[in-house]
């Protein structure tokens, strides 16, 4: 069994021999470390990362609830109990709120009552860990849960997209003019937009992490969810998007907005399948409530609506009316978590005699400006230098890197290819500092696109160094040591282009 582990932080040392000879005398399993001071007992929960701390109250000149603050606001905090030469029920009271896990006062502490304080305070952190991770698999669960249903429907539309790019490639192959080749690529280029926006709307989806509050526009929110449901629920019945103010955004834990939004349509399409009528409709709605701080989410469907005997019991975990289906009955918990976690009560309607269920809930509205940069797609701009910008492009993709050094030749650089680092560095020799290198991430059997920029960079400290990647995780990694700039792909070419125009060197501050 693994020993507790214990850092007293106490600046008096008398204090620390008797606390740490009661709490050995009691339990001699006990390892127990020891500090003076606040900026000491950081170190060492950091070092040693303790089971717990024993945190004194006064530490000289130090402020007892700052320094508790300290700690459990630490990158490795664990539970404080606090410790005082004088009992006090206002410092207690203090202690306690601000996040302590007890409140002991020394003249009244033993080997037992400090021993069973540490064990209760011990066991109460492991089970809130514990349950900090079955909410996050069960989150997790709900939105996989979620997009399995859609699976289907998913890859229907995919296949449809596909279908019309070959079909499009077909028909410019085969155009007699100018004109209609270009009608044809017009076609490929929205259905490949739309695609790729489906497919970053899955990534996000899939992979986010629930925790962190952040800002974010209402318009991206709602075309979000449109790439995801419109396609598998139209098959279902209809589905219409309303979004009063589209420029407010709402803060909140954005991976749980999203989950529970998207478990609302899903119950709501599968109350409309299970009456399989012909007119099913689902009508999603956004609006900034008047004269509050707050945009509420509303989401309609004319499924049958839900009986009486059970509208009280459906937020209830694991209550479900579709066991044949594989329901868990995780959806609506989850959202009337949410919910209260954003201090909005659920509210669910039904009227069974019109067979509509209405379930809203409101969100803090942000105090974010968005800033939006518009980007020049004029490709063949081309920032004066006096001179042509050389350009290593690399890609192990040959396909992918002849098209993009196409363009680029097209909007007026000079271009190098490579399809795999060795090529890559031989070139290297033909390019200034006013160059420019271009590399996606991973370069197949080749070392990694940031290997090869390593190396560039060393090599030629001053030049632009600009990474591309499919992979969503990577662009959340910090590359700035070797990278300029990080483009997801597909990136089109009017944002290469604006990159490289707008790229200050780093030696002289000059813009090309």
């Amino acid at each position: 069994m693994k020993p507790t582990t214990v850092l007293i932080v106490d600046d008096s040392p008398d204090d620390v021999e008797f606390l740490t000879s009661i709490l050995l005398s009691h339990d001699p399993g006990y390892v127990i470390y020891d500090a003076h001071n606040s900026l000491q007992g950081l170190d060492e929960l950091q070092n040693w990362q303790p089971d717990c701390v024993l945190l004194d109250f006064r530490l000289g000149h130090e402020d007892g609830i700052e320094v508790l603050d300290k700690f459990l606001t630490h990158p490795y905090a664990r539970p404080v109990i606090m410790l005082t030469g004088q009992g006090s029920e206002v410092v207690a009271a203090a202690a306690i709120k601000a996040g302590a896990s007890d409140y002991l006062v020394k003249m009244d502490i033993n080997g037992m009552s400090l021993h069973k304080s540490i064990v209760r305070t011990v066991e109460s952190a492991q089970m809130r860990a514990l349950l900090e991770l079955q909410e996050d698999a069960l989150k997790r669960q709900s939105r996989l849960q979620a997009l399995g249903h859609l699976s289907a429907g998913i890859a229907h539309d995919f296949n449809n997209m596909l279908a019309t790019i070959r079909h499009a490639v077909d028909g410019a192959r085969r155009a007699e003019s100018a004109e209609l080749a270009a009608d044809k690529l017009d076609i490929i280029s929205t259905v490949t937009n739309r695609a790729a926006n489906r497919v970053q709307s899955l990534l996000v989806f899939t992979n986010a992490q629930s925790g962190e509050k952040t800002d974010r526009l209402t318009s991206e929110i709602v075309r979000e969810l449109e790439e995801i449901t419109r396609g598998p629920i139209s098959r279902v019945c209809d589905i219409q998007f309303h979004n009063t103010d589209p420029l407010v955004s709402v803060r909140c834990d954005q991976t749980l907005l999203q989950s529970a939004l998207l478990n609302l349509i899903l119950n709501a399409a599968d109350a409309i399948g299970a009456t399989a009528q012909n007119n099913g409709l689902i009508t999603f709605k956004v609006s900034p409530i008047a004269e509050t701080a707050r945009v509420e989410f509303c989401i309609v469907d004319n499924g049958g609506g839900i009986s009486d005997d059970i509208i009280d019991r459906v937020t209830d975990p694991y209550f479900t009316t579709k066991q044949h289906t594989g329901g868990t009955g995780l959806g609506l918990s989850l959202v009337y978590g949410f919910a209260q976690q954003n201090n909005s009560p659920l509210d669910i309607q039904s009227d069974n005699a019109l067979g509509i269920t209405s379930i809203r809930f409101s969100i803090p509205i942000s105090t974010r400006t968005e800033v939006r940069k518009e980007l020049d797609s004029d490709i063949t701009s081309h920032a004066s230098s006096g001179c042509t910008r050389s350009i290593l492009l690399v890609d192990d993709n040959t396909v992918l890197l002849s098209l993009i050094g196409d363009e680029l030749l097209h909007a007026g650089f000079n271009v190098v290819t490579a399809n795999d680092t060795e090529t890559a560095m031989s070139m290297t020799a033909q390019l200034r500092e006013t160059d420019a290198v271009i590399t996606d991430l991973s370069l197949g059997n080749s070392a990694s696109g940031l290997d090869l920029a390593e190396k560039i960079r060393a090599k030629i400290p001053n030049i632009q160094i600009i990474g591309m990647t499919g992979y969503s995780s990577l662009l959340e990694t910090d590359n700035t040591k070797v990278l300029d700039t990080l483009l997801q792909k597909p990136c089109y070419i009017h944002e290469m282009v604006f990159v490289l125009n707008s790229f200050h060197s780093k030696a002289d501050g000059s813009i090309w």
